[in-house]
Formats: C-alpha cells, sequence, structure tokens
C-alpha cells in the first residue's frame, strides 16, 4: 500500500515533469499515436505528405467551392480536409498492396523451406542457378578471351571449382604448378589471375589426369549447363505459383479491406454530408437578395458593416487557412 510521504513524493516530482512546453515539442508528442495516418488529425502527416502539396490541394478545392462568407469557407475547408484524407486511404492501399505483392517470393521461399529440405527451397534453388550462370560466363571467357585477359579472382575460384569437379579422385586444390603460383599460395589468394595462368593450370591439371585439356573444359562447361537446366525445371513451378500468388495480392488483405472500407465509408459520409451543408447555405444565400446577408455563426443576424458579396465574381487569391473541424478523432 502507498505510503503518504510516498503520495507526497509522487506529487512533487509530478510537478517538475509538464511535459513538452515549446511549439515544436508539442507538435513532435502529438504525433506519437500515429500509426498508418488515416485518422490523423493534421491534415499533413510529417514526413509522409508535403505541405505545400496539402496547400495546393487546400486552394484548389475552396476556390471550386466558391464560399462567401466565414462559414461556407470553414464547410469548403472541411471539403478539402475530408478529400485530402480520402486521397490518403488511396495512397495507404496502394501502399499496402505493393508491399504484400513486393514480399509474395519472399513468402513462397518461407513455405517451401518449412516444407521441404533447405535446398529444395525456391531461394536456394535460385541461388544455385545464379552461381551456375556465373560459372558458365567464367568457362565461356577462358576459351573465348585473348591469353592476356584479366580474370577477377571470384571468377577464377569458379573455373577452378568446375574443373576440380571433373578429375575425379584428383585433387586440384593440393595440385602444385609452380610456374602459376608459388607452392605455399592456394588458388583462392593468388593476386592475379590471366586467362593464360588459368590455362596453364588447367594443361597441367588435365594432363597430370591424362586427359585432353580442351576434353577437361568442355566437360566442365557440360556439366554446368546441366546444373543450369535442372535449376531452371525446379524453378518453374515455383514460378507458377509465385505468378499466382502476386495475382492474389493485386487487392489488399482482408483485414486491411475491412478497415479500409470502415474508414473510407465514414469519410464518405462526411464529405456527403459536408456538401449538403455547404450547397444548402448557398442556396439560401443566393435566395436572399438583401446586400448585407451575413453567413456568420448563428443567431449572429446580419452584420451592417458586411460588404456586399457578389457571387459572380471570380477570384483567383486562395482564401486563408479557416477552421479545420474535426470529429474523427
Amino acid at each position: 500500500m502507498t505510503s503518504d510521504r510516498q503520495i507526497a513524493a509522487n506529487r512533487r516530482n509530478a510537478l517538475r515533469s509538464t511535459g513538452p512546453r515549446s511549439p515544436l515539442g508539442k507538435a513532435v508528442v502529438g504525433r506519437n499515436p500515429a500509426r498508418h495516418g488515416l485518422s490523423s488529425a493534421s491534415p499533413v502527416i510529417h514526413g509522409l505528405e508535403s505541405p505545400a502539396a496539402w496547400e495546393r490541394h487546400r486552394c484548389g478545392t475552396v476556390a471550386s467551392c466558391a464560399p462567401v462568407g466565414r462559414l461556407e469557407t470553414d464547410l469548403a475547408e472541411r471539403v478539402a480536409l475530408v478529400l485530402w484524407r480520402l486521397k490518403r486511404v488511396t495512397r495507404y492501399e496502394r501502399d499496402i498492396t505493393a508491399s504484400s505483392h513486393g514480399r509474395a517470393f519472399d513468402d513462397l521461399n518461407l513455405s517451401r523451406y518449412n516444407a521441404f529440405a533447405p535446398a529444395d527451397a525456391p531461394e536456394a534453388v535460385r541461388d544455385r542457378l545464379s552461381r551456375a550462370r556465373a560459372r558458365l560466363r567464367s568457362l565461356t571467357r577462358l576459351v573465348e578471351a585473348p591469353p592476356s585477359t584479366l580474370v577477377a579472382r571470384a571468377a577464377a575460384v569458379e573455373v577452378i571449382a568446375a574443373v576440380d569437379e571433373q578429375l575425379g579422385a584428383f585433387d586440384l586444390y593440393t595440385f602444385c604448378v609452380p610456374e602459376v603460383a608459388p607452392d605455399d599460395v592456394a588458388w583462392e589468394d593468388v593476386p592475379e589471375w590471366t586467362v593464360q595462368r588459368l590455362r596453364l593450370l588447367v594443361d597441367a591439371a588435365a594432363r597430370e589426369a591424362g586427359l585432353p585439356p580442351e576434353q577437361l573444359i568442355a566437360a566442365a562447361i557440360e556439366a554446368v549447363r546441366d546444373t543450369i537446366n535442372a535449376a531452371r525445371s525446379a524453378l518453374r513451378p515455383y514460378t507458377r505459383e509465385l505468378a499466382d500468388l502476386r495475382r492474389e495480392r493485386v487487392l489488399p488483405q482482408p483485414a486491411h479491406v475491412d478497415h479500409l472500407i470502415r474508414h473510407e465509408g465514414h469519410l464518405t459520409r462526411q464529405l456527403e454530408k459536408t456538401l449538403a451543408q455547404l450547397r444548402a447555405l448557398q442556396q439560401a444565400r443566393r435566395a436572399n437578395p438583401d446586400p448585407d446577408y451575413d453567413d456568420g455563426p448563428a443567431g449572429s443576424g446580419p452584420s451592417p458593416d458586411a460588404p456586399d458579396h457578389d457571387e459572380e465574381q471570380a477570384t483567383d487569391r486562395c482564401p486563408p487557412p479557416g477552421l479545420l473541424h474535426d470529429d474523427e478523432s
């Protein structure tokens, strides 16, 4: 049970922490609850929307509504606010759909990884296909490129691995060729490879294994092509499943759809209600020929100092922001 001394101490400590005092601090704290921004009380979500874009939208919408007087302007700005939030719903739907669509391969790979051996997962098969294609390019370069052509270390390692796989019991990694590299330097650590140095290594290994060098390289190329074809065949059903999964995700997932429908319906009803109120005020104003008519707060009556309003007069000046009423919170 809390003692009187603890209660008094808590009250004294609370007086020292009153929260943010500056306008910037209050604005930052005010955005703490924001998650997706669909029900945000602020017209612009910091970091996601542009204040300049909001101002252009507000000016264009208010000008389209052609309000006269304070109350009509407030209603026109509320129309702009609701339309802005409806656009936000559209962006949110687009973003979650794109995100779900982009995760399709990862989700398929995860399901396959759990259902089968890791080596049969789409990600593993795709990695084998990518590596086999890189190995084929390196072997083709060994055959077709000029002797002085520089070879990247990773490409040289792939060539050595492909050739070693065709030598059976012969271990190319323990084989020494002094004219290629010193005995104490592993093939993976040779600093500079050229096509000529790689051919010297392959020719020496072929002679040691009793094979023609060209036959050894051709066998390595054929084996890599078989690997590529096998990986393509293994990926083919995954590719069809991936296409089906992505088609299914053209629309948002059901949980998101329910949320979007409810919120969009709420905003649409607000828009219809606000437009009806604005039209009713404008019709009443047009029906009243009194030049001193003022659509200010209810009960204020005609203003003796109110200027004449010409409803047919067009203006290109955007009115200053009015009171953006919000009953969504």
